[in-house]
């Protein structure tokens, strides 16, 4: 009879929810059988507790959507199992850029990024632990330094993305606007954060991510307290971060949409809300789109997503060249 052994690593981190390795191959039986099960999220990361479930990646030869989970229970701790096919990782690596800068103590990718499912998974994929003893990281050392670039680059862009937006609800004079601001000035610290290291992305983690990677207490309490243009133009460069006015680092794209005409007047049809017909060109920058349409209109297309925000990667890297 073949004995399985489990990865200490892997055992100390379920056994945070109060469960063993064993428990869970009871459970999950021949869900797991494939090349090699890692265990993945936040208790992969060393950040989870006894209320986390165990995710679980079981990598297989054969084609696998590597989607939607299946969903077990163990003694009421849920227990999420997705299969991917065993290239996968090498893939989404292969999608990001090798070019990197150095950034607030780490690295930032220069360059065009996958999308953010990948990344999610790619930082899950960087902290994972085998669920076997004797089974090598998912990720070597050099790939770890290249997908901790590509996160690192990713929190960057969603700040600046936040803040552009932040630009136009401000703008418009909504009442939410503050809020966006500091939204963006906490999406600043997940950059210093991972760039520091802790490249898992979750925002709820945040504050322990911070305190892990030795950030000042206060850093993230001056961030929730940023409710300006100039509030966040402050905060990122006391950081160190070079994405002061972040509305010259976006542009706008229209979405496709089919048109409705009543009473003479055209209408766009996103998702369930019908909005009056943006006469825009499809790519255009907030400057123009704010003259052409006006703060409001333009935020509320934002908000029903007939317009999306995105960082201009050429203009980004200039900045943090």
């Amino acid at each position: 009879m073949t004995t399985v052994t489990f990865a200490a690593e892997a055992r100390a981190a379920v056994g945070k929810v109060g469960l063993t390795p064993e428990q869970i191959v009871e459970v999950l039986g021949s869900c797991l059988d494939g090349e090699a099960v890692y265990l993945v999220g936040s208790l992969a990361a060393g950040l989870g507790n006894a209320g986390s479930d165990i995710d679980l990646h079981v990598f297989v030869t054969e084609r696998a959507a590597g989607v939607v989970p299946m969903l077990f229970f163990a003694d009421r701790v849920r227990l999420d199992l997705v299969h991917h096919e065993a290239g996968r990782p090498a893939a989404v690596l292969a999608a990001t850029p090798r070019d990197w800068v150095p950034l607030l103590g780490g690295r930032c990718a220069l360059g065009r990024l996958p999308g953010m499912t990948d990344l999610k998974r790619l930082s899950r994929w960087a902290t994972a632990l085998p669920l076997h003893a004797g089974v090598p990281p998912l990720l070597d050392q050099a790939q770890v330094a290249r997908a901790a670039a590509a996160v690192v680059r990713a929190a960057v862009e969603v700040s600046v993305r936040t803040a552009a937006f932040a630009t136009i609800l401000a703008a418009a004079g909504a009442e939410h606007a503050p809020l966006a601001w500091s939204r963006a000035a906490d999406l600043a610290v997940e950059a210093a954060v991972r760039a520091a290291g802790e490249i898992f992305i979750g925002d709820k983690w945040l504050p322990a991510k911070a305190r892990r990677a030795g950030l000042p207490p206060a850093l993230l309490a001056r961030a929730r307290q940023v409710s300006s243009a100039a509030g966040y133009d402050r905060f990122v460069t006391s950081l160190g971060l070079p994405v002061s006015d972040p509305a010259a680092l976006v542009s706008l794209h229209l979405a496709p949409a089919p048109e409705y005409t009543f009473a003479g007047r055209t209408y766009q049809l996103h998702g369930d809300r019908l909005l009056p017909a943006l006469e825009l060109p499809p790519t255009l920058r907030p400057a123009a789109a704010l003259d052409a349409v006006g703060a409001r209109r333009l935020g509320a297309a934002i908000t029903a997503n007939a317009i999306s925000v995105a960082v201009e990667p050429a203009e980004l890297d200039r900045r943090l060249q």
